[in-house]
């Protein structure tokens, strides 16, 4: 398995698990899954995807204003990229 597919496994754990983690209502551990997660990011998709994810996290955490930092980072960045389906 090449480097890149072993990062996008390795991706898809962690927001997998992460997701999990905020449905339970466990934010302190998402957040720390995501971040980890935008650690080993590849692509902007990606990266918008874990961005829009932690900024969730944060509102779940009731800390809006750095929810609305990273929601406004990965709207920023989807809007970079000109990918209309990716702005959030």
């Amino acid at each position: 398995m090449g480097s890149t597919a072993i990062h996008s496994t390795k991706l898809k754990q962690l927001s997998q698990t992460g997701d999990r983690l905020f449905d339970l209502g466990q934010f302190e551990i998402a957040l720390n899954t995501f971040q980890e997660a935008l650690k080993i990011v590849l692509t902007s998709e990606q990266q918008i995807n874990i961005l829009n994810r932690i900024g969730l996290v944060y509102r779940g955490l009731e800390k809006y204003d750095c929810a609305l930092k990273y929601l406004n980072l990965a709207l920023q960045l989807a809007q970079e990229i000109g990918d209309q389906n990716l702005v959030v």
